[in-house]
């Protein structure tokens, strides 16, 4: 094991805080997890706090100074100007007293991962959803639009339609539907108090996913329909991308996020529509986008020399 040369890779966002310790070939060491915070929701100051804090942590838990990292990358969901990166750099360079750090939005960790300098497109579901890649020089953006106006096929816009599905279940009958039943045993939800849960308590919407994706695979109607109907607005946003962006060259394209990175009835039911729709278009990359080694990789090429 060579330990000449230290790097951390940190990717948080709204379901995930974790954080790596990586070597000069990108090798993972160690890794550990911690509670989500994502910049967008908490705002520079707590962010930043937060992150140094947990860097901290994570270095006192392995008896590592910082002094002996070469570099920390952070892929930071929600960061995506460079104003938001470089200030969450100076405010934890300032807290740590440590400066070989780069901020990253968690798209770019996962770009790096998945291509590194090369080209091919990045569709990331997990609380938000975005459509990334590089092609002929260029960067592409696609969706991210966010919660509220419309981050299909994430977790938080998977969870949102059933639940405005489940109130029109609520309206037309007193009989309690199996996502109900869940609902309740699972989270403590039920028609009585789902409108204080939703509006009032701060219920994360986005943690229903899991559930609604597996009832979906054992065939609960309002739970399918609804993640059919997120596949198929992720299909349409790649056919936007055809229609804008692709030639006759066949494009490779990752799956990175909560939602779609593991093998699950919504992951499945999206690679079937991208071939049945798209034929060879796009040449989907079966290996798993590791966010955490492309943070480590993206702080090896900025701190390496």
């Amino acid at each position: 094991m060579d330990l000449s040369r230290l790097y951390i890779g940190i990717d948080t966002g709204g379901t995930n805080c974790r954080m790596a310790l990586g070597d000069k070939r990108g090798g993972i060491l160690h890794s550990g997890n911690y509670e989500s915070v994502h910049y967008s929701q908490v705002g520079r100051d707590a962010f930043s706090g937060y992150i140094s804090g947990v860097i901290l942590e994570f270095c006192d838990g392995i008896n590592l100074s910082l002094e002996s990292i070469t570099g920390i990358c952070i892929g930071a969901a929600g960061a995506r100007n460079d104003t938001d990166k470089e200030g969450i750099k100076e405010d934890i360079s300032e807290k740590l007293t440590y400066h070989n750090i780069v901020v990253e939005s968690d798209t770019a960790i996962a770009y790096e991962d998945a291509f590194g300098k090369g080209e091919g497109l990045l569709l990331i579901c997990g609380t938000g959803s975005v459509l990334f890649g590089r092609l002929k020089g260029k960067n592409i953006r696609m969706g991210g639009w966010g919660k509220l106006l419309g981050d299909t096929g994430s977790s938080y816009s998977i969870s949102l339609n059933v639940l405005k599905e489940l109130t029109k279940h609520i309206d037309e009958t007193e009989e309690a539907c199996l996502l109900e039943e869940k609902l309740e045993t699972g989270f403590g939800i039920n028609r009585n108090n789902i409108l204080a849960e939703i509006y009032h308590k701060n219920f994360n919407i986005h943690s229903l996913a899991p559930l609604i994706i597996e009832l979906a695979a054992k065939g609960d109607g309002m739970c399918r329909m609804a993640v059919n109907r997120e596949a198929e607005g992720l299909t349409h946003l790649l056919n936007s991308f055809v229609k804008k962006h692709a030639g006759e060259k066949k494009i490779q394209i990752a799956f990175s996020g909560s939602v779609i990175e593991n093998d699950n009835y919504f992951s499945n039911k999206l690679i079937r529509d991208i071939k049945e729709k798209f034929g060879n278009t796009f040449i989907i990359k079966e290996e798993r986008v590791n966010t955490l080694k492309g943070a480590i990789k993206t702080a090896i090429n900025k701190f390496s020399k």
